[in-house]
């Protein structure tokens, strides 16, 4: 049966400021949409890339290998409401 793995990296999830916006509302935007990922990022995973839950390349030394992976831009409790991972999903499936 073939394996697929998908991890999630709070690294690549992009802000939901505009470049139009000034750098202060980027800045505060940014503050506001990360701050649930710094205190982990470096408290527990010492800035490693994560999903809140699992280091990005522990997750990759799945023992027996998979078919396919991919690093998505999402965290460890969104997988199922992300839409790059349901897309992923449907094409693995």
């Amino acid at each position: 049966m073939p394996y697929y793995l998908i991890t999630g990296n709070t690294e690549l999830i992009e802000s939901s400021a505009s470049e139009d916006d000034s750098v202060l509302r980027q800045l505060l935007i940014g503050l506001k949409e990360r701050s649930k990922y710094l205190i982990p990022d470096y408290l527990f995973f010492d800035g490693d890339p994560n999903d809140l839950v699992v280091r990005v390349d522990r997750a990759l030394e799945v023992k027996d290998g998979f078919q396919d992976h991919a690093v998505l831009p999402c965290d460890h409790v969104s997988y199922f409401r992300n839409k790059q991972v349901m897309g992923k999903l449907e094409e693995y499936v």
